[in-house]
């Protein structure tokens, strides 16, 4: 999609392509750092951590967490574990993808409860993403739960 999407973008080897045409794009910056610093990073937390610290598209991390929560609000029936999959184009209000507030949701309340450390320590592993995150009590039975907690807990103070 980085030739179609007039948004977005994509860091291969310390280079950023597309970036919305801007000079700066953060979450594909955040890529490149966090895949250098982590080359075992699972692809979630990958999304998820650039979410949180970059943003999407044109637009930052608040922007998209308050439309999840709008969201949220107008649709009962949502279910972040059906969102686990960071490269499915899954997206509300056509600018928030489900598949990276799941995983910047992930980032969140693991660096609220555990901190930088244990955040790093579970991008640094190879071992499967949800036999790590199920040693923090995450699971994939959970997840939905926690989320929501994170969210309607932390709704005025985002990280």
């Amino acid at each position: 999609m980085r030739y179609v999407s007039e948004t977005g973008g994509f860091a291969e080897s310390n280079i950023i392509f597309s970036a919305n045409n801007l000079e700066f794009y953060a979450h594909e910056l955040t890529h490149i750092y966090a895949q250098k610093r982590f080359p075992t990073i699972p692809r979630l937390l990958d999304e998820g951590f650039a979410m949180l610290v970059g943003g999407s598209g044109v637009f930052d991390y608040k922007f998209h967490r308050e439309n999840v929560i709008k969201y949220l609000e107008e649709s009962s029936d949502v279910n972040f574990s059906n969102y686990t999959e960071p490269y499915e184009r899954l997206y509300i209000y056509e600018e928030t993808s489900m598949p990276y507030m799941v995983g910047a949701l992930l980032c969140e309340l693991i660096l609220k409860d555990y901190g930088k450390e244990k955040l790093f320590e579970l991008f640094d592993s190879d071992e499967d993403l949800w036999v790590n995150l199920n040693k923090i009590g995450i699971t994939k039975e959970n997840l939905d739960y926690k989320l929501k907690f994170v969210l309607k807990n932390d709704a005025q103070q985002p990280i």
